[in-house]
């Protein structure tokens, strides 16, 4: 179904996924349903069509938030992840689904999509850009000094992040340098100072 999106066949995806969804919801395969509304509400992005993209991802987000899944939405890219920002920053949520999913887990996911707080939101808008840092930290960094500031372990950020351990380290010493830190307590309090998290 991703092949055919791809490729310009997102009708032919959608009549695929919404074949793969209902033997999914018939078997209780939750993770299946997960990722198949995720795929179609990209499919459905693809051809315009927002506000149902909207309703097929909200579904797939009030059944991944109880167990935090990421990897599902991150893989998907900027069509979801522009879908999510919608989500996230909408002041007047449109559907009752919404309520229903935590804005702090909507906030990992995106940073997890790489798209940052920027100073000039104001509403919950993510951007990509502004941070003041001579060497801005990237995406990935930034996800992780986000859930560092929760208070998780690095195996904790690893499996929130669906990475390796060792890497959550890179990350982190990434991190130390160019926010001039030496451990993760100075990074997070020097982030904050800067409106970084």
């Amino acid at each position: 179904a991703r092949v055919m999106v791809a490729m310009g066949g997102a009708e032919d995806a959608l009549y695929l996924l919404d074949r793969l969804l209902a033997a999914a919801e018939a078997q209780g395969r939750v993770r299946s349903v997960i990722e198949a509304l995720t795929v179609r509400a990209s499919a459905l992005h693809s051809q315009g069509y927002t506000g149902p993209a909207w309703q097929s991802l909200e579904r797939a987000l009030v059944l991944a938030a109880p167990e935090r899944f990421v990897r599902t939405f991150a893989d998907e890219g900027d069509p979801i992840a522009d879908l999510l920002q919608a989500i996230y920053s909408d002041p007047q949520p449109r559907h009752r689904a919404v309520t229903h999913i935590p804005q702090d887990y909507l906030s990992t996911l995106l940073s997890a999509l790489g798209r940052i707080p920027g100073p000039a939101a104001g509403s919950g808008q993510y951007s990509r850009t502004s941070q003041p840092l001579p060497e801005p930290l990237t995406p990935r960094e930034m996800a992780v000094l986000r859930l560092m500031s929760a208070g998780m372990s690095n195996g904790q950020i690893a499996e929130e992040l669906v990475i390796g351990v060792g890497t959550v380290k890179t990350h982190a010493l990434g991190i130390y340098g160019k926010l001039d830190a030496r451990n993760r307590t100075q990074a997070v309090a020097r982030a904050r100072e800067m409106r970084l998290i």
